[in-house]
């Protein structure tokens, strides 16, 4: 299943899971960002785990203004450091990934992906090698 949770419809409902994924960039962290992680977090059950992919930097070589953007290690901290100031409690796991879908298309304990809407496109992609693999959506 997909939950747009900025539908107007969505604010009614609670959306808690143990799993949660998400992933970019992450080349400035601006208010798009944090309100992606936020949202990511805020999704995350209070003993969950919220998995953040971080795109490495050889994915970025054709993106323009590459040679501005931070290395994946920079950008990973960044994450990491914003991470624990909004949820210091909350268990995560920042990584570089080297392909456009990470963790969720390979591990099935997965049970959502938070994603912008410049990124459903990805997460849609990321939910058929799930399914390919026999993994739940």
């Amino acid at each position: 299943s997909c939950f747009y949770l900025e539908n107007e419809s969505a604010g009614n409902e609670s959306f808690v899971f143990s799993s949660v994924a998400c992933g970019g960039t992450f080349d400035v962290m601006h208010s798009g960002h944090k309100k992606l992680l936020t949202c990511a977090a805020s999704c995350c059950q209070a003993d969950g785990i919220l998995t953040v992919g971080v795109t490495a930097d050889e994915m970025l070589r054709h993106k323009n203004y590459s040679d501005e953007i931070g290395s994946s290690q920079q950008r990973a901290e960044s994450v990491k450091s914003f991470l624990t100031f909004i949820f210091p409690s909350l268990k995560t796991r920042v990584l570089v990934i080297s392909d456009p879908f990470g963790p969720p298309a390979y591990e099935p304990a997965y049970d959502a992906i938070i994603c912008s809407n410049e990124t459903i496109a990805g997460a849609k992609a990321i939910n058929d090698k799930r399914l390919e693999k026999g993994f739940e959506p």
